[in-house]
Order: structure tokens, then sequence, then C-alpha cells
């Protein structure tokens, strides 16, 4: 299965005049950092994006090493990488964006064409998955209020009614 998607990439990539990759880590439940890499690539008038592969990368997180892990998941594709890949997409890390020895710099000694640009949807995700963590407690809290309220009567009734006594 894994092959014939592949095969379909690879022929995407061959048929399009340029394409991108985008690469982004993040801990998986077993707290490994991985990293993901994808592709867009032009078709005409659209821009479509492909998910390639997830990378285990908690070992060595160094600019060497994330540098060889997409160059390795590039190497299975068509020849004609090296001149249509225009651009590389990454978080502000250092390790990433860094200019003197990050992954684009490297990364641009084999991809010349590949110039990088930073991701500003990243920080935008990293707000919102931290602030989707306090949904529930809001939620819940909310809940609270509103039976507080909900009750409120018929406490005010009690309380009156202990005080009459």
């Amino acid at each position: 299965m894994d092959a014939v998607i592949e095969d379909q990439i690879d022929k995407e990539i061959r048929d399009c005049q340029f394409f991108s990759i985008q690469c982004n880590e993040k801990l998986d439940v077993s707290t490994k950092e991985q990293l993901s890499v994808i592709v867009r690539l032009d078709r005409g008038a659209e821009v479509v994006e492909r998910f390639l592969k997830f990378r285990n990368v908690s070992t060595d997180r160094t600019a060497r090493a994330i540098c060889d892990v997409v160059k390795g998941v590039l190497s299975r594709y068509s020849e004609s990488v090296k001149a249509k890949l225009i651009m590389q997409i990454y978080d502000g890390a250092a390790v990433m964006s860094g200019h003197l020895n990050g992954v684009r710099t490297l990364i641009r000694q084999d991809y010349p064409f590949a110039f990088f640009f930073h991701c500003a949807a990243h920080r935008l995700n990293l707000v919102l998955c931290q602030s989707a963590l306090n949904i529930k407690e809001g939620y819940e809290a909310l809940e609270r209020a509103l039976t507080e309220i909900k009750d409120a009567p018929r406490t005010w009734k009690e309380d009156t009614v202990d005080r009459a006594d």
C-alpha cells in the first residue's frame, strides 16, 4: 500500500513544475519526537498537499541529523526533486531556521533553489492547542455557575424559611 501511494506522489512530483516541503516536530504519545514531512505541489491552478512520512528524531535532534532525515525522505522520489524544490517551511526553532547551521542552510547545500520561509501557522497552532486544554475546565466552571443560578430561587426560598423559624 505504501509503495502505491509513494509511486503516485512520485508521479505528482515529476508532473509538477515546483513544490515545497514543510517539516514540523511533535511529541507522540510515547513522548518520542516525530518529524512530519509534507510536500505542497502545484497542479495548474491548484496547490495540493501530500503527507510523506513521520520519522523518529528523538535520538538525535541536531540540524545535521534532521537534514539527513529530510534528504532521506526526499531521496525516495524523482531525480527532478533538486530542481523543483523551491521552498522549505519550518517553525522558528534555531535548529530548523538557523541561517548558519540550521536545517534550512544544510538543505540549501543540496537543493539550491529551496528558499526558507517561516511558518507563522505553527505559532497559531501552538496557541490553539494550548487553549484547547482549558476548554473542558471552562465548560465545567460554566456548568457549575449555571447550576447555582438555576438553584438560586430554591436556595433563596429555603434560606428565607430557615430565617423565619
